[in-house]
């Protein structure tokens, strides 16, 4: 393999070419070796190439190890927002842990876009990265490659004018409709629930580790709590579930990140949705784990309220106030109910 020794580039291209490498090609970058960029990467830098006006906004997972469901849309929708207040082109380039379309596909936009139509080179380029308030974008003729962000709606940082014309939820669906095996799926999963849109709440609980070590090996069954504090643990989730059904008068759909914990028993009003559920960072490209995080963030957006419960030892995460902005639901967070055998 043809190789270009880093040392032999300008320090200007040196750290650019460092901070491409971490964000697109980290398999590039070995640490405590001397650095080579390879011979097709180096083609990124070429001042040679000249863009063309190309103005518009790429999401981007490539050479990146992306996370949870929530997290890709919540950068997928704060993308949308500031491409639609700047009036540019918007699309989606996913191809970490399942095939979007499968799930997803066009709606008012068609946002796909195939690899060899999108721009390399930090001269036709601009990065987005870690993006936590609304960006000013500078009148250019680059790409900008949309890497990751904050929630811009859950920060209240999407400016007034653009939140008078358009919600999370208005721009998820202009952007998606579902698929027809989503449709399918979905409807298998509502039918059995034997209930509607707005005839239940959703309750969500995410424990990370406290189970199973779901985010450490997949297959693993000992998590870090004693099987004494898993039991208190899902004696308090039951008292809070009581206090919720208390509130709601309805049924309640329970989700979460454990199998062990949905196995447990629970009340008589909770119901709960088959499937083994998993992380789509951990199940990479198993499409009945895909298919059970779908299902369940759309099931959940279709709640009359969708309520997070938090605590020690539980871990928020995003799932479920991601369904609740899709669905355009009231989200509640909900402390657990205090430990009576302590």
């Amino acid at each position: 393999m043809n190789i270009f020794p880093l040392r032999e580039l300008p320090l200007r291209i040196k750290k650019k070419a460092v901070q491409y490498m971490y964000r697109h090609a980290p398999e590039l970058y070995m640490p405590g070796t001397r650095l080579k960029v390879v011979t097709t990467m180096y083609k990124f830098f070429e001042l040679r190439r000249k863009a063309k006006s190309s103005r518009m906004i790429i999401f981007m997972t490539e050479g990146t190890e992306f996370t949870g469901l929530a997290d890709r849309f919540r950068c997928i929708i704060s993308a949308y927002a500031v491409a639609r207040a700047h009036g540019l082109p918007f699309y989606i380039y996913h191809d970490k842990g399942f095939e979007l379309t499968r799930y997803l596909e066009p709606a008012e936009v068609d946002w796909r876009i195939a690899r060899s139509d999108i721009r390399r080179g930090l001269n036709n380029v601009t990065l987005l990265w870690f993006i936590d308030k609304w960006p000013i974008l500078k009148r250019t003729r680059k790409e900008y490659h949309w890497y990751w962000s904050m929630n811009l709606f859950e920060l209240g940082v999407i400016p007034e004018e653009i939140r008078k014309t358009c919600s999370y939820s208005s721009l998820f669906w202009s952007l998606f409709k579902m698929s027809p095996h989503l449709e399918t799926i979905l409807a298998a999963a509502m039918n059995q629930l034997g209930m509607k849109e707005n005839e239940y709440v959703a309750v969500h609980i995410r424990f990370l580790n406290f189970f199973e070590a779901v985010e450490e090996r997949c297959d693993a069954t000992d998590g870090t709590a004693s099987k004494e504090e898993q039991l208190r643990m899902i004696n308090r989730v039951n008292s809070t579930l009581h206090l919720i059904h208390q509130e709601c008068r309805k049924p309640i759909v329970l989700f979460s990140d454990s199998n062990k914990f949905l196995a447990a028993p629970h009340p008589e009003f909770v119901l709960q949705l088959p499937g083994h559920v998993g992380h789509v960072l951990c199940y990479e490209h198993q499409e009945s784990v895909t298919d059970k995080a779908f299902v369940d963030l759309m099931v959940m957006s279709k709640a009359a309220c969708v309520y997070s419960i938090t605590g020690q030892d539980i871990y928020g995460g995003g799932f479920s106030l991601a369904a609740s902005f899709i669905g355009n639901k009231p989200f509640k967070k909900v402390p657990l109910a205090v430990d009576q055998t302590a």
